[in-house]
């Protein structure tokens, strides 16, 4: 089945569950479906409060303003449905006894009507009920944001058996704040209290705000449980407001309450909160909860113990396979120091970074400290530590231009492989591809062969000849090294890549990561070429991004993620890299200052290449294509007889995430990026430039094949440039059971910048650079299975750069084929 056909199958799919069956069909009489609810209010300002939180009914969800899911439940006639599920259930009932009895599970057979039914969603019935119900939620809200005295009414209008309400707010006049003081019979509590409110002053004339005094209390309990308060909890600390005669005036007192206890004669009475110090601290590194719960009296669990020091011990049931050292340097606490609430979750933070852990566990006991007005705390740490080695095999499919490819990565890992809960990572792939190697090639499956292996060992700790023990403790950093070798093999070339990084990673907060690559080496080979190939890549003028070259280079990378997984609310992600190359090396080399290569020279080797193949070539065509080079291009330094890249890059990938609701969200992404060569480079090297196009980036077109600017050729098939812009917007929506929908558009092109490039339709201009942006369009369904998302994108070219002026933009001619691309992907394209 072409792609032309499976293109208008979806569509009238799409369309029929769209546009079929009411949801006002088998709305019983006197029954209303909800249309919709409108909140206005007499002061706008209010509006701002997110009131659509608190509304209790709400209409079916929809899609492109259509209530997909109630039509989609109303496919199924509710009386015929109870009908047969009459029939159904006596069979279940006896099918799920036998079951039962075999200890099987019971089972719901699967049926087309309950499916539809279990897919969908009931049409929303209007409710005078929850109408009020919600009328009071919103007052609630208000009076929360300082609003006393606002009132809320509510109207309902019905049409066609349809409802729409109307919610009215009127919000009256705010209450400030006249003054605030505290009650805190505590001195120690009362000190603390006054330096937070010093630093955190609560001002006069400013709104009662519920959520802002809830704010207050957090920090205020926060604070005094890194200052030792162990027991301290938000229970202790309330508010009193006065409003009585104040004219929208409110006196707010803050109170902390004293605990309560029992004396021996049964009366309570009131005691001081107490503070805690760290005593001893005990380490199980191989704690299995499943042994404590299945421990017999044949074998009771008795524990090794290892001192590290006075007041710490390592715990172990069966062997000891970490270092002390990697297991204690996560304490950030020591002996007699005041318990700290934040301490405690670095620390488990830090077991949690080590990768070795499956569960983590912190526990107290409490015991009575020599000093009486100060309590000690034994630290339990139990770590169960996940699988040690582990085995996976990766299958890879690819697809373009109507060819596949197909691939496997087998993957070994180890972890805590020198007792230091180190992570190393030996990884094998074998690709292959019938895609074409970067210039067109013969039409055959499976016309480049990759082979590779990749090496990698992360250390959770700082390798660095400095001693930087205070930035250790704080964002707990890990050493990477890694080296790996790629053979790449076709009819054109055989490309050798060897590379190897040696770098950090660390956390400055739940929201913020680094990656510091002090040392990137990557050396690029290319041999038996065929002379076909050079010619193809001389002519587009792709010889020095492609040739050998070597590249030495430093890499920082940043990114800032706000997403909160336990609570559905917009965030955002950034990820900003930069990248310099061959700056050092141009130091050493200008210092010592050893003769240059010409371009020319460079290229002799591949020409004769050319020459011998081509009998109409002369060794005098060579000498002048030689020397022309020589004359028309800048020399530069070798390094084991390559070039050597320099260069500086950076890149910016922004995102915003907007949540709708629980089954819409609207997705917003910006990714400029540059490379800019110089000083020994005259152009960048290929590996390190830019492309659009495929799954992840601009849909419409397959991967490569977009830019530079409105360049178009059919020689050079991948396509790659020194500036990248793109923009995407894609509209996300729950459809039914596992199956999501989305609609998207993308612009964006690449460009060159450098001033060798002898295309001018590739080079970067502002006087024209917004023309050639390109436009696409399209939608996709995604299989959504919780571990892993499979993803189909249809993407149409809505404005095409490549072709000529006047010609750009969408027309009939755009429908065929040829213009609409199909991605496949594995997860989110951003």
């Amino acid at each position: 089945m072409n792609l032309g056909k499976i293109k208008y199958i979806f569509l009238i799919s799409f369309g029929s569950v769209f546009f079929s069956c009411s949801p006002t069909k088998y709305i019983p009489e006197g029954e209303y479906l909800l249309e919709n609810y409108k909140i206005k209010a007499d002061n706008n300002e209010v509006l701002s409060f997110e009131i659509d939180d608190y509304v209790k009914q709400k209409p079916n969800k929809r899609i492109l303003g259509v209530p997909v899911y109630a039509r989609i439940y109303n496919l199924v006639d509710p009386v015929k449905e109870e009908k047969r599920e009459e029939k159904r259930r006596p069979k279940e009932e006896a099918l799920n006894r036998k079951r039962l009895a075999k200890g099987k599970d019971p089972k719901e057979k699967a049926y087309l009507t309950r499916w539809l039914r279990k897919i969908g969603e009931e049409p929303v019935i209007y409710s005078q009920v929850l109408t009020r119900n919600t009328s009071k939620q919103i007052e609630t809200l208000l009076a929360n944001n300082g609003y006393y005295d606002a009132k809320v009414s509510d109207s309902v209008k019905f049409f066609d058996k349809r409802a729409s309400v109307n919610y009215f707010i009127q919000s009256g006049k705010p209450y400030t704040i006249r003054y605030f003081k505290d009650s805190i019979p505590d001195k120690k509590i009362a000190y603390i209290v006054h330096e937070y409110l010093k630093e955190h002053p609560v001002k006069s004339g400013k709104i009662v705000v519920g959520d802002e005094l809830a704010g207050i209390r957090a920090d205020i309990t926060q604070l005094l449980l890194i200052k030792g308060y162990f027991k301290f909890s938000n229970q202790y600390i309330l508010f009193e407001i006065d409003t009585i005669g104040k004219n929208h005036q409110a006196d707010i007192t803050l109170i902390v309450k004293d605990p309560v206890t029992t004396d021996p004669a049964g009366n309570n009475i009131e005691i001081t909160h107490e503070q805690y110090a760290f005593d001893n601290f005990y380490i199980y590194p191989d704690y299995q909860p499943e042994n404590i719960i299945h421990q017999t009296k044949k074998r009771e669990i008795i524990y090794d113990t290892i001192s590290v020091d006075k007041h710490t011990f390592i715990l172990v049931d069966t062997k000891n396979r970490y270092k002390s050292s990697v297991l204690t340097q996560g304490l950030l606490t020591k002996h007699d120091s005041l318990y700290n609430s934040q301490k405690v979750q670095q620390t488990f933070r830090y077991y949690g970074f080590l990768s070795n852990f499956r569960l983590i566990n912190i526990k107290f006991d409490e015991k009575v400290g020599t000093n009486d007005s100060l309590k000690s705390l034994d630290t339990h740490i139990r770590l169960t530590p996940s699988t040690q080695q582990s085995f996976t095999v990766e299958l890879e499919g690819n697809y373009t231009a109507g060819k596949y490819g197909m691939g496997t990565n087998l993957n070994y890992q180890h972890l805590n492989l020198f007792g230091g809960a180190e992570i190393f990572n030996l990884q094998f792939k074998v690709e292959l591809n019938n895609q074409d190697p970067g210039v067109i090639v013969e039409n055959s499956y499976f016309n480049e062969t990759e082979y590779g292996v990749n090496a990698s060992i992360l250390f959770p700790k700082l390798i660095s000849p400095f001693k930087l023990k205070r930035i250790y403790q704080n964002v707990f950093p890990k050493t990477n090294f890694s080296a790996g070798y790629h053979f790449w093999y076709n009819s054109n070339y055989r490309r050798t890549v060897f590379s190897t990084i040696y770098g950090y990673r660390w956390k400055t907060n739940e929201k913020s990561g680094h990656d510091l690559n002090p040392l990137e080496f990557n050396m690029v080979r290319l041999t038996n070429m065929s002379p076909k190939y050079l010619q193809d890549i001389l002519k587009t003028n792709q010889f020095q991004e492609k040739y050998d070259h070597i590249i030495l280079n430093s890499s920082y990378t940043f990114t800032y993620n706000t997403q909160d997984v336990k609570r559905k609310k917009d965030f955002i992600y950034l990820r900003s890299s930069s990248e310099a190359a061959g700056n050092i090396l141009n130091l050493i080399y200008r210092l010592i200052n050893p003769a240059k290569m010409g371009a020319g020279d460079y290229q002799r080797e591949v020409y004769q290449i050319i020459a011998d193949s081509d009998s109409s070539i002369t060794d005098a065509d060579v000498d002048y294509y030689v020397d022309s080079l020589n004359n028309a291009l800048p020399s530069f330094y070798t390094m084991f007889n390559l070039p050597y890249a320099q260069y500086f890059k950076t890149e910016i990938d922004f995102r915003y995430y907007d949540i709708k609701t629980e089954k819409e969200e609207l997705v917003y992404r910006i990714n400029p990026g540059i490379i800019f060569p110089y000083g020994n480079s005259f152009y960048s090297p290929q590996e390190k430039q830019f492309f659009l196009g495929g799954a992840s980036s601009m849909r419409a077109w397959q991967a490569r094949t977009l830019g530079p600017g409105s360049y178009s050729d059919t020689v050079q098939v991948y396509q790659y440039g020194d500036i990248k812009l793109e923009m995407n917007i894609e509209y996300r929506f729950k459809m039914f059971w596992i199956i999501e929908g989305a609609l998207f558009a993308d612009a964006g092109n690449i460009w060159s910048i450098g001033k060798y490039e002898k295309n001018e339709s590739k080079v970067f201009r502002f006087n024209r650079f917004y023309k050639e942006i390109a436009l696409g369009a399209g939608f996709g369904t995604r299989f959504d299975f919780s571990f892993f998302i499979i993803r189909f994108d249809f993407g149409l070219k809505i404005y095409n750069p490549a072709l000529s002026e006047g010609n750009r933009w969408i027309n009939s001619e755009f429908y065929k084929g040829k213009n609409w691309t199909f991605n496949f992907g594995i997860g989110y394209p951003f």
